[in-house]
């Protein structure tokens, strides 16, 4: 928070509040997907800012960055402790709510905006512009969306392109809008990142969440 001044978008004490009613909202019960793995790949998003330098590399917006780290920290909120395809098999209530499509994740973002829109004290966005709200927003359903395993590959495909681009020397004259859906299509690759960056850890560490 302090960090990236987002105190110039979300006020401190509606975030905090946020915080704790969404860490509160994992199960803890859960052995992998708990508050615990949303508190670790949150502070594994801020590694990969401060050791990769995105920010100067990539000049983020400061709403960008936003929300990819709340996205980091709902990204599992509620969730069951059971797979997509185990919910499609058993015909779970939520596969037919969400028509068997990144179920999971679909309902881990919903839940979040519930909590926000249903809580006073968590609306986060309650003092916002209407237009940033809805950037934001969108944002948020993009960068948890992307954490279904099923989009793995073409995150890999995107980053394999980048990595084409930037070895020949390739620039790219972007509108806004289209900086911005590149924009979103590297938080998007950041989120998945650390979602499943286990093995990029100390042995010790990777052991013990293989464990879990």
């Amino acid at each position: 928070y302090n960090t990236f001044n987002f105190g110039e978008i979300l006020k401190y004490k509606k975030f905090e509040k946020w915080c704790q009613n969404t860490a509160d909202g994992y199960i803890r019960s859960n052995y992998y997907h708990n508050d615990l793995h949303a508190a670790d790949i949150t502070q594994t998003c801020l590694l990969y800012f401060k050791l990769g330098d995105l920010q100067k590399k990539h000049n983020f917006y400061k709403y960008e960055i936003c929300t990819v780290f709340l996205s980091c920290m709902c990204h599992d909120y509620h969730h069951p402790g059971v797979n997509n395809n185990f919910l499609k098999e058993t015909n779970d209530k939520l596969s037919i709510r969400y028509n068997d499509a990144s179920i999971l994740e679909n309902m881990h973002i919903s839940a979040t905006f519930k909590l926000i829109l249903s809580n006073k004290d968590c609306n986060i966005f309650e003092d916002i512009e209407k237009e940033l709200y809805k950037k934001i927003r969108k944002g948020m359903i993009s960068c948890v969306l992307a954490t279904d395993m099923t989009f793995h590959n073409i995150y890999v495909d995107f980053l394999k392109n980048e990595l084409k681009s930037i070895k020949e020397n390739h620039i790219e004259n972007l509108s806004d809008k289209n900086i911005e859906e590149k924009h979103q299509k590297y938080l998007n690759l950041l989120i998945h990142s650390t979602d499943i960056s286990n093995p990029t850890k100390l042995f010790d560490i990777y052991f013990e969440w293989a464990k879990l």
